[in-house]
């Protein structure tokens, strides 16, 4: 059976590793960028309702504060996974890829030689899973800024790389299309007032049987799912705005300050001020 919480994880370090990855049962979510890069094999993910396959020699760039998890990964599958701390990637600047992610897309690219991309995700898990030696010359701290450099000049290329940046969704036999559909109403009009009951009719499902298809499939019910949503929506809004926080609770469709304040510290285990003051751009 489906956890139908969404684990939210800490992740305010450089972290990395490469191998052979699994099969995710609960969504989760962190406040970073992921860089996953398929040297092998093939990846299936599920973002936002939607299955987004990831072929071997591509990187997948997105923000990971969008609910997210795999659903299948081929046998033979290689993965170098890297997770980003948020204000590092702000820190950096690069327009064109921190407007499309800070809209929790996702991009896909593919580096001219992959072979480039796996030596670099093989280096970089080993350099951060490898505690220092006598015969190691780098200490952590070094390791991390030449990383953090190596990660930066990756990146801009990558934004260089206008026409691959971002690629369909796929649909398959892993999440109905009507889950879908329900996912995709509450992406888009999730700053409405809206009522669940409402948006399953829209897709022609009984209320109950839509929210129980939906927890089934997606490990959450459509209220929670919405809740994500608007405060996703509303991360967005803090790091790259200066809106007071009433008027970002009320335009991502909270109905008050006070369910704002509860449903933000429940998902980020901060209030909507201290998350601004660590990540808003400066």
């Amino acid at each position: 059976m489906l956890n139908h919480d969404i684990h939210t994880e800490p992740s305010s370090s450089l972290l990395g590793w490469y191998g052979q990855p699994w099969e995710v049962k609960q969504l989760h979510r962190h406040n970073d960028i992921e860089l996953n890069f398929v040297a092998k094999g093939e990846i299936q993910y599920l973002f936002a309702g939607q299955i987004q396959s990831v072929n071997a020699n591509q990187l997948l760039i997105f923000s990971a504060v969008t609910p997210h998890r795999i659903v299948h990964c081929s046998s033979d599958t290689e993965l170098g996974v890297i997770h980003l701390p948020l204000l590092e990637f702000l820190r950096w600047n690069i327009e064109s890829l921190q407007s499309q992610l800070l809209q929790t897309k996702w991009l896909i690219g593919q580096d001219p030689d992959p072979s480039f991309d796996q030596k670099l995700f093989w280096r970089w898990a080993k350099e951060l899973q490898t505690s220092p030696t006598p015969q190691t010359s780098l200490a952590p701290l070094e390791q991390h800024t030449i990383i953090l450099l190596e990660l930066e000049a990756r990146l801009r290329r990558q934004a260089r790389q206008v026409a691959n940046l971002q690629t369909s969704p796929k649909k398959n036999s892993f999440t109905p299309d009507a889950v879908q559909a329900l996912a995709q109403i509450i992406n888009e009009r999730h700053q409405e007032p809206l009522k669940l009951e409402q948006v399953a009719t829209e897709v022609g499902l009984h209320p109950n049987y839509a929210m129980n298809l939906f927890r089934l499939h997606l490990g959450l019910t459509m209220h929670q799912y919405l809740t994500q949503q608007r405060i996703a929506h509303a991360q967005r809004l803090l790091i790259t705005s200066g809106t007071p926080i009433l008027d970002i609770a009320l335009e991502v469709g909270f109905g008050s300050l006070s369910q704002f304040y509860a449903a933000f510290v429940k998902q980020t285990q901060q209030t909507p001020k201290r998350y601004r003051q660590r990540y808003r751009q400066r």
